[in-house]
């Protein structure tokens, strides 16, 4: 996850930022809907700005329902969340002007929450080189979003074939440890030591969807 997706401050700011982008049609929303999703008549470009509203309020309302992380990277627990947080980072990781600062050394973040939620929204508008094409910010996270919101992987067909154990075998379990933190690292490092000879992952991680 990049660090900037990963900094809850930001996530609530930025998730409170995109609401009001998209509580009004602005004729500015609008073009960006049209862009992003290529949405023509007037009811299609409202339904997509009624969604993308309900979603993100529900991304800012979850996000201010967990209590601040001690971890560098925030890993919500919350699905929604998870998919926001990955959107950005794809978007934050193809954009050569937001990579500049380094993964662990995201100034811009810290400088934007510092100069309040203007400048957070107006950070959206601003254009932005994503991968040689020039949009705003704001079309580019909701081509991510739309992207990222459906896209699942699925479950393997059929059932898994037993599998025989010895007297000796030793098994790591693991869950709840796919942020990608120290914490998550100091996880794995744990397990690497042991060396066990199977490992389970239980599960219970943040829902990105993304490989």
């Amino acid at each position: 996850m990049n660090a900037a997706a990963g900094h809850q401050e930001f996530i609530k700011a930025s998730s409170a930022q995109l609401v009001e982008h998209f509580r009004q049609a602005t004729p500015e929303v609008k073009a960006t809907i049209t862009a992003a999703t290529g949405a023509r008549t007037d009811a299609e470009i409202e339904q997509h700005r009624t969604q993308l509203l309900a979603d993100f309020t529900n991304v800012r309302d979850r996000a201010h329902e967990e209590t601040p992380q001690l971890y560098v990277h925030y890993a919500s627990r919350f699905e929604v969340v998870g998919l926001y947080q990955s959107a950005l980072s794809k978007v934050f990781n193809n954009i050569p002007g937001l990579q500049g600062y380094g993964n662990r050394n995201p100034i811009w973040v810290t400088t934007l929450l510092e100069q309040g939620a203007f400048k957070l929204k107006s950070f959206f508008l601003e254009i932005h080189n994503l991968r040689g094409t020039k949009k705003p910010l704001l079309q580019a996270v909701i081509e991510a979003w739309k992207e990222m919101k459906f896209t699942r992987a699925s479950y393997p067909p059929g059932v898994p074939a037993s599998l025989p154990l010895d007297e000796t075998c030793t098994i790591a379990l693991l869950a709840d440890w796919g942020g990608d933190n120290p914490a998550a690292k100091d996880v794995a490092e744990i397990v690497r030591r042991a060396q066990p000879k199977i490992a389970i992952h239980l599960g219970d991680i943040y829902y990105g969807g993304v490989k």
